[in-house]
């Protein structure tokens, strides 16, 4: 059997929040050893046509930024970390996903 593939388009914007001067309200919580980031709001980072591509933005993605080792700063020194999460489609029979590529840098102050 050959299915036909199709291609759908819809209308998406970013909420006001999440593109403010500030940036985004992200938030780190550790799990098993990392943090996952996450988008630390009610409403979607994005507003689509399609509720399931709002739903699906910014799930929790799994970073390498360790904990043992933000736990360990002293005053005035950080650790950084950089990767890429990839989360598929919502609907297993589409193709392509969401690439979330991040740097975090977490700074002790005091």
């Amino acid at each position: 059997m050959h299915v036909q593939a199709r291609a759908k388009t819809w209308h998406c914007s970013f909420a006001s929040e999440a593109t403010r001067a500030a940036g985004a309200e992200l938030a780190l919580l550790p799990k098993k050893g990392t943090y996952e980031l996450y988008y630390n709001r009610d409403a979607g980072v994005l507003s689509c046509d399609d509720q399931e591509i709002d739903a699906s933005l910014l799930r929790l993605a799994t970073t390498k930024l360790r904990v043992r080792a933000v736990k360990m700063l002293t005053p005035g020194r950080s650790t950084t970390a950089s990767g890429m999460a990839v989360t598929p489609p919502l609907d297993s029979t589409a193709t392509g996903g969401e690439t979330l590529h991040y740097t975090l840098k977490v700074e002790r102050v005091r």
